[in-house]
């Protein structure tokens, strides 16, 4: 087993009153923390090595082992995942955002549940928008992970 990452980008360090309080001020709180975990995703150092320790991994056992990879949600740090591993294989990035975009699907009753769990707590709209949009799978959180990619690096080359 390899552990590629320490912690989940998309928990959190600060107390659970600083969160609330972030989440229930606008709506797209949520849906912003996303997008700025997806482009840390790829430009935090951790991430980068982790990533790196991924493909070589798959590099030097893929022959002659079954690789499984995965997160928590298995749809942020995994989706990026599978994302640069179809990239790397020659899949088009359109083709990568609809296979990202599957997870959505897997991952709705985790998300409906989720929802129900935290309405029984909290009444405040915002609050409630954010928790979504932060157990989502949105084509704009992988958009801004490959953006920068293919902006700043060049894309993902085969």
């Amino acid at each position: 087993e390899l552990s590629l990452f320490q912690s989940d980008e998309a928990e959190s360090e600060l107390s659970l009153d600083k969160l609330n309080a972030f989440y229930a001020k606008n709506p797209r709180n949520g849906h912003l923390r996303m997008e700025q975990i997806y482009r840390r995703l790829v430009l935090n150092q951790q991430s980068v090595l982790a990533y790196q320790a991924f493909f070589k991994a798959l590099v030097a056992n893929g022959e002659q082992k079954t690789i499984l990879f995965h997160c928590s949600s298995g749809k942020d740090r995994t989706g990026l995942c599978a994302a640069l591993l179809l990239g790397a294989l020659g899949v088009g990035q359109v083709d990568i955002l609809a296979d990202y975009l599957l997870s959505h699907g897997c991952y709705r009753p985790i998300m409906i549940n989720r929802l129900k769990q935290t309405a029984r707590r909290y009444r405040n709209a915002n609050f409630l928008r954010s928790v979504h949009d932060l157990a989502a799978v949105s084509a704009d959180y992988l958009d801004q992970a490959l953006g920068i990619i293919y902006l700043e690096f060049g894309g993902i080359i085969p």
